[in-house]
Formats: C-alpha cells, sequence, structure tokens
C-alpha cells in the first residue's frame, strides 16, 4: 500500500541518517571499500591493469570519458531509483547532491516494505546487468574502463544494501518516506 501521504494510526518506528550518524556512515564507507577491494584484487590477479597508466597525457581523451562516464553512471543510478518510486507512488521524485559525494533521488511519498525493497534495489540490479553485458561486449583493453564503473556501481550501492538489510529486519507493514538524504519508516503495528 504505497501512498502520498502517512495513513492514520502509523507512527516513526525507525530514522536513518547517514550523513549525520557517523557510525552508520562509517560503517557503510567501510563496507563500499571491503566490496571494492573484492572486486578490484581478484580481477587485477586475472587482467592486467591497461597501458593508460604508462603515459597518462597521451590517454587524457580515454581518462576524461571515463570520469563522464562515471558522472553518467551516478546520474542514471539515481534516475532509476527516481523512475521506481513514480512508478510505485505516482509522486514525482526529486534529485540533488549532499555535498560532493553523495547524489540521491528522494520523494514525499511513503513506499510499502516491498515495493521500497525494489527501489532500493533497481538501480545496483539493473545497471549491474548492463555492465556485465558492456564487459562481455568490448574489446580487453576496454576491461578495466567498464569494470570500474561496474566496481563503484556495486561498492556504491552499499548505503542501499544497507538500507536493505534494515528494512527487512521490520515488520511488514512499514511505510518508508525516503527524502534523498535521510530515511523515515513508519508502523502501524510497531511502536
Amino acid at each position: 500500500m504505497n501512498s502520498a501521504h502517512l495513513p492514520e494510526g502509523y507512527s516513526e518506528y525507525k530514522s536513518v541518517d547517514l550523513a549525520k550518524n557517523k557510525s552508520e556512515m562509517l560503517t557503510v564507507n567501510l563496507a563500499a571499500l571491503l566490496l571494492g577491494a573484492v572486486m578490484v584484487v581478484p580481477a587485477a590477479l586475472l587482467m592486467p591493469f591497461p597501458k593508460i597508466f604508462d603515459n597518462f597525457i597521451q590517454h587524457l581523451p580515454v581518462v576524461l570519458l571515463f570520469f563522464a562516464s562515471l558522472i553518467i553512471y551516478i546520474l542514471l543510478h539515481e534516475a532509476v531509483h527516481g523512475i521506481f518510486m513514480k512508478r510505485y507512488s505516482k509522486v514525482k521524485p526529486f534529485y540533488g547532491l549532499k555535498g560532493i559525494m553523495y547524489a540521491y533521488a528522494g520523494s514525499t511519498a511513503f513506499f510499502d516494505k516491498r515495493s521500497y525493497l525494489v527501489i532500493s534495489l533497481a538501480p545496483v540490479v539493473l545497471l549491474g546487468l548492463v555492465l556485465v553485458l558492456l564487459n562481455l561486449l568490448v574489446p580487453l583493453d576496454w576491461f578495466w574502463f567498464v569494470y570500474i564503473i561496474q566496481v563503484v556501481n556495486i561498492s556504491g550501492a552499499a548505503g542501499d544494501l544497507y538500507v536493505m538489510n534494515m528494512i527487512c529486519k521490520c515488520p511488514d507493514d512499514i511505510l518508508v518516506n525516503d527524502s534523498g538524504v535521510s530515511m523515515k519508516i513508519y508502523s502501524a503495528s510497531a511502536i
């Protein structure tokens, strides 16, 4: 039961604000680093790094293309969150940046547990599949170009995975309001 407004009988059950809760932020950032390392180390043993690092200036257009691709990836990640928010609530999402590190999609709507789990996982799953296909299609010289974006996809979703884990432990009747930088979880049964 997704809703544009909080139904009667619901009260705040839990809130999450990774920017304000330093312990949670540290946990998420360490998880992101660990996920990244787990992906990069074995791949580096199997696939040598490209020669791009030998002559950086000569490869500057590729480096600039890589950073442009990362920005496009981040925008697509948040757009996918927003598309699913809109799909489940019919409420227009909003987007923003918190500092230089955190892009976000948010909504004024309230999402049920199942819908919010889909909203949380949609970008990492959908974009992850696209990136796997790209990695299989590009020449080997471009492996790391695509794979690093996949590493950002998986490790960058540490916050989404953290929240998803927390949501799974909540009562089934919860409604989640995600403002993009923080979220509040409401329940009618758990006080």
